[in-house]
């Protein structure tokens, strides 16, 4: 009875063939991945959008304002947008609705309001993936509007985003 030896480890073979499989793998894999990654931005920035659009609607229920700054009772309209934001924005709603974006204020509190109820917007917001700084509001009187993200966005379909989310509130006499 012949012994046998105990190989241990693997030749230089067998791991250069399972690290040229592994390559091909990842080759392969790798766009699929990246377009992902573009999905997943895409779809927390709408999340975020629709959390916003939802806090800024509580916000206006309680305090019949916007969670923005007022000059008087106007919202203060935002004049630092990139001209890709003013496209963007006019192609979404409309070149009219440049005169009435004003930026989220995230630390709103309702203390000058008609009301005076001391509600902060912060309190109303929760679970937010991007910075809010990235949003706007575009106002449209006292009780509808819509959140805007002010950077395009592109999925791996290459289809651009923005996420424009419609406020709309039931307070009639606008």
């Amino acid at each position: 009875m012949q012994k046998r030896l105990n190989k241990k480890g693997f030749t230089l073979i067998e791991l250069i063939v399972v690290m040229a499989i592994l390559t091909i793998l990842v080759l392969l894999a790798s766009p699929r991945f990246l377009g992902y990654t573009k999905d997943a931005k895409v779809t927390a920035m709408q999340q975020d959008a629709k959390v916003l659009s939802n806090a800024a609607l509580q916000y206006n229920i309680k305090t019949e304002r916007f969670p923005v700054e007022y000059e008087g009772e106007k919202p203060k309209v935002a004049t630092d947008l990139s001209t890709d934001v003013q496209e963007a924005i006019t192609k979404a709603v409309g070149a009219d609705a440049l005169t009435s974006v004003a930026e989220i204020n995230k630390d709103a509190v309702d203390t000058d309001g008609p009301n005076k109820t001391g509600v902060a917007f912060s309190d109303l917001i929760k679970n937010t993936k991007n910075d809010i700084s990235n949003y706007y509001i575009i106002t449209e009187g006292k009780s509808s509007g819509e959140v805007f993200y002010s950077e395009n966005l592109e999925n791996s379909s290459n289809q651009v985003f923005n996420g424009v989310y419609e406020i709309t509130t039931p307070v009639s006499g606008d």
